[in-house]
């Protein structure tokens, strides 16, 4: 017996039954990217709509809806003002914190060929690596707080970097001077704390030779030497920090600290190219304006060749 199966229509169906069920997808798709956006649009307004309803009618809310929104407003200023001062430091967090943690990193795991730790713990080590950021970060921080809050530095900033916070509105000159007045007793106790206040110290009086004395208006070389003792500060207080506590470090270490410094003096200056339309303004004499942009370069690829 031979097993029939129902035969397959082999019509298709009428073209506007394609286009019908086109429209309907087409229709949910819209429908639901416009739900998206309405939730999205309100869900933005809704803490200011919260807040302007609390604010209007304190009376009227119970004291945990009120504290709720006080805790919120907190959180918001505090991680606007932790903002800001990263920002003070942005540019020149990747060239002079992220170096001098690795040297001190590397230097620290080298044992007794920079310190006298004969056999450094490479988790010990890399234990300390917040607290020795958190020192160089801090250090950075009155530096460029100090570097920016000047008139002439605001006017600078306004033709070379105009997203840095004081030019950017995000904060009035005044406060960031305030700021500076908690940060330093704050930075020297820090350093006191891991034994490297003394470096801090002499830290902190290049950091004012060179903004609130203008060293770095002054002279090419002056601007440079004091960049460079800076910049080799900075790595040996990463180093102290990031060795061992009962280890120091040794005459090879601050060799290789001065030779450090010295790559700075001779080639730090090439930055300076970018900055230099600010820097004619406030009259900086800096290698560009007092070398052109040619010389500038020559003058940085011969001590490197």
């Amino acid at each position: 017996m031979i097993q029939t199966y129902p035969e397959i229509s082999s019509k298709t169906p009428p073209p506007n039954q394609h286009l019908a069920e086109t429209r309907i997808v087409a229709q949910e798709i819209i429908y639901f990217l416009e739900t998206i956006y309405y939730s999205a649009s309100f869900l933005k307004t809704l803490p200011s709509r919260f807040t302007n309803h609390v604010s209007n009618k304190p009376e009227q809310q119970p004291l945990l809806t009120q504290r709720f929104v006080s805790l919120l407003e907190t959180i918001y200023h505090t991680g606007f003002f932790l903002k800001t001062l990263y920002l003070f430091t942005a540019s020149d967090f990747p060239t002079f914190a992220v170096p001098t943690i690795l040297f001190g990193v590397f230097g620290a795991l080298s044992g007794p060929v920079l310190t006298t730790d004969a056999s450094p713990s490479f988790i010990s080590t890399l234990s300390r690596i917040p607290s020795a950021l958190l020192l160089i970060w801090t250090n950075l921080l009155i530096f460029n707080i100090s570097n920016q809050r000047t008139p002439s530095s605001v006017a600078e900033d306004l033709i070379n970097k105009p997203s840095r916070p004081i030019p950017s509105g995000r904060i009035t000159i005044d406060r960031a001077r305030q700021t500076n007045l908690i940060l330093v007793p704050i930075v020297l106790t820090l350093s006191w704390a891991v034994g490297v206040w003394h470096t801090t110290l002499l830290l902190l009086a290049m950091q004012w030779m060179y903004n609130d004395l203008r060293g770095c208006d002054e002279s090419l070389l002056l601007r440079n030497l004091l960049i460079a003792v800076g910049y080799g500060l900075y790595s040996a207080i990463a180093l102290a920090v990031l060795s061992s506590p009962d280890t120091v470090v040794t005459t090879e270490g601050y060799k290789w600290i001065a030779v450090i410094t010295g790559v700075m003096f001779t080639t730090q200056h090439i930055c300076d190219i970018k900055d230099a339309p600010g820097d004619a303004l406030r009259g900086r004499r800096s290698a560009p304006i007092v070398l052109g942009d040619a010389g500038c370069r020559w003058s940085v690829a011969v001590p490197i060749m």
